[in-house]
């Protein structure tokens, strides 16, 4: 499994709805469960985060975001994060903070994937996501963009999440809706949800968790599928189960 970053106790800090407050229902429920499981067989990566150590991802980011760069409920945060668990993480931090997260336009975070080209700067604070794994950092320094790897772990292992707005328990329940997973199931993810609503959706399910492909082949998805015990299939917008 993948370590936090930093050391001390994971957080549980108790809220009411929302993100935040389904995070730590998964977290009393059982912290020890496996949660997102992320494959990329081209590096030959597999990477396997607990509740509990998402948790602590969500709650460091979260802490990122409004202690080190003054994150507002409300503000919008824009990620350019192919599919990987660390996408998950952020995303559950970003909403955790009251953000509204977006996957284009202007922002106020843009969260980006050293993954192409020199990053955009249509966004107040930039923050470069490396994906690799053992945190490595960026590659290279890039004037006025923060390094993920390198900032997180002076940040708080507890997060006191605002109160959720209304329209967070929308975009909740719209994910119960859209993706109406049964307690305990595990879903194979290979291409990106851009309103990330199989992820809340697992959050949200008793004992749901996640196994990311990021680069799935048809040829071998029966044998990733017994494997992880994969119970349901994201294709697109529809559920197929197994």
């Amino acid at each position: 499994m993948v370590r936090p970053p930093g050391v001390g106790p994971i957080p549980a800090t108790p809220r009411a709805g929302g993100v935040a407050g389904a995070l730590v229902a998964r977290l009393a429920a059982d912290g020890a469960q496996p949660f997102v499981t992320y494959y990329n067989d081209a590096a030959g990566e597999r990477t396997e985060l607990s509740v509990a150590t998402l948790n602590n991802w969500v709650a460091k980011t979260a802490n990122l975001l409004v202690d080190g760069l003054g994150l507002q409920p409300g503000d919008t945060v824009r990620l350019d994060v192919p599919l990987h668990w660390q996408e998950v993480a952020i995303r559950l931090a970003c909403l955790s903070a009251g953000a509204d997260v977006v996957t284009h336009g202007p922002s106020a975070v843009l969260f980006w994937a050293e993954t192409g080209p020199e990053p955009p700067r249509d966004a107040d604070d930039v923050i470069g996501v490396s994906l690799q794994p053992l945190r490595k950092g960026l590659s290279t320094t890039y004037p006025g963009v923060l390094d993920y790897d390198a900032e997180l772990p002076a940040y708080a292992d507890r997060f006191a999440a605002p109160a959720p707005e209304p329209e967070q328990l929308r975009l909740l329940a719209a994910a119960r809706s859209a993706w109406p997973l049964q307690p305990g199931e595990r879903v194979l993810l290979t291409e990106v949800d851009p309103d990330g609503l199989i992820e809340l959706a697992a959050v949200a399910t008793e004992r749901a968790s996640l196994v990311i492909w990021s680069d799935p082949e048809e040829a071998r998805l029966a044998k990733r599928c017994a494997a992880e015990r994969v119970t349901v299939v994201a294709r697109g917008r529809a559920i197929v189960r197994r």
